[in-house]
């Protein structure tokens, strides 16, 4: 190669190396905005979501209170013998887009009353849900396993307290989220 054309070669290699820093500092300067841009809306999506989830939650805890006062759940107090709380408690599931399962519990501890016959005479008095309802006046697990659908579940408590004396708690109402 002639002297000119290498000089030429040379002259155009050294002046396009600030374009090639120019190049390589826009795109970390670009891939650094865009990872935050994403970050700020995945941050945004969950925010909206999480507070969803919450009110979920929050008007199924209100939901499995306001059950709880229902004049045909005090049927704890004769073991739902007739089977009407039982029935109820289906209606409520049926009706409610919230709950899975939704169980009524005696002073014992023992499911008297169920959304499924399969739960009724279970004894959950030593889980924290029935504990913690009728000890503290309510319940809220973390997701996890549930016992009782043997399935991820988050699983909401609230005591049953006698029509006759709002102080007595005569059993435990569970409701049960999948």
């Amino acid at each position: 190669m002639r002297l000119g054309v290498r000089t030429a070669a040379w002259a155009l290699a050294l002046s396009s190396i600030p374009m090639l820093g120019m190049a390589v500092l826009t795109f970390y300067s670009s891939r650094t905005t865009l990872r935050e841009e994403i970050d700020s809306q995945l941050l945004s999506a969950a925010r909206s979501e999480l507070a969803t989830v919450s009110q979920f939650v929050s008007d199924a805890a209100a939901d499995l209170s306001t059950w709880s006062n229902l004049h045909i759940i005090q049927d704890v107090l004769t073991d739902d013998e007739e089977g009407d709380a039982s029935r109820e408690l289906a209606r409520l599931v049926r009706q409610s887009s919230s709950f899975t399962e939704i169980l009524a519990l005696n002073d014992r501890g023992r499911v008297v009353a169920a959304t499924r016959a399969a739960y009724i005479g279970l004894d959950l008095a030593n889980s924290t849900a029935f504990r913690d309802a009728t000890t503290r006046g309510a319940y809220r697990s973390d997701i996890e396993r549930s016992a009782i659908i043997d399935r991820d579940a988050l699983t909401i408590a609230e005591p049953i307290r006698a029509d006759y004396d709002r102080n007595t708690v005569i059993g435990a109402l569970i409701g049960v989220i999948d």
